[in-house]
């Protein structure tokens, strides 16, 4: 489709109609993008006049900011349509066998959780120590309060092979709860990966499971 065409969708407010290829070809005609981009803030809505009133442009020149902010929700949207979902026990043991099965020295992981239950990053804690689960709070809650968490599920593997968590394993987890209560930050499990078998402390029943998402 021409460049004509393109901007024509815009101003009869179809530009979701336009494929991310067709609004960059849009964006990149345009010299004073950069400008427009800048002011965005100033920007109540979207609306074509509007957009010519407050940033004192032409019609074309407004379409072509229209599709700059459209495919702004495109990549958006699409970055968070990736992000994988950490609801249930079964999910995030699924993802910290993933993670840590094949590893041959002991490793301490967590998963931070947003307020949809979906995986913002995983972190390490401790690589290659005999005891890895000894770890101090301010190191575990440091990246969930800089990333906004709400909820975070601690894993590690047990080079033995055997995931049977130990008395140490439980009462760190405990502790890390009580922790994260006071932070307002969730520590919904606590996995424990062995020789293809998994172990979640919270299935043995022995912390509770604090759902991320109710419903």
């Amino acid at each position: 489709m021409k460049i004509n065409s393109l901007i024509k969708k815009i101003m009869t407010n179809k530009e979701k109609e336009l494929s991310t290829e067709e609004l960059m070809k849009i964006i990149t005609g345009s010299e004073k993008l950069k400008m427009m981009v800048s002011l965005q803030s100033i920007m109540k809505d979207d609306d074509l006049e509007s957009i010519m009133s407050n940033l004192k442009i032409n019609k074309t020149e407004a379409a072509r900011f229209k599709a700059f902010l459209e495919l702004k929700r495109k990549t958006a949207k699409a970055k968070t349509e990736k992000r994988i979902e950490l609801k249930t026990p079964e999910a995030a043991a699924k993802m910290a066998i993933e993670l840590l099965r094949y590893r041959r020295s002991e490793r301490l992981i967590e998963m931070l959780i947003d307020v949809q239950g979906r995986l913002i990053s995983v972190e390490t804690l401790n690589d290659g120590n005999r005891n890895a689960i000894s770890i101090t709070p301010d190191r575990i809650f440091k990246q969930p309060i800089i990333k906004h968490a709400t909820a975070i599920i601690l894993a590690h593997n047990h080079p033995s092979g055997d995931p049977t968590p130990s008395e140490e394993d439980i009462n760190v987890t405990r502790d890390m709860q009580k922790a994260g209560k006071f932070l307002g930050i969730k520590v919904v499990d606590h996995i424990i990966v062995g020789d293809g078998k998994v172990e979640s402390i919270k299935a043995r029943g022995l912390i509770k499971w604090n759902p991320i998402v109710k419903g």
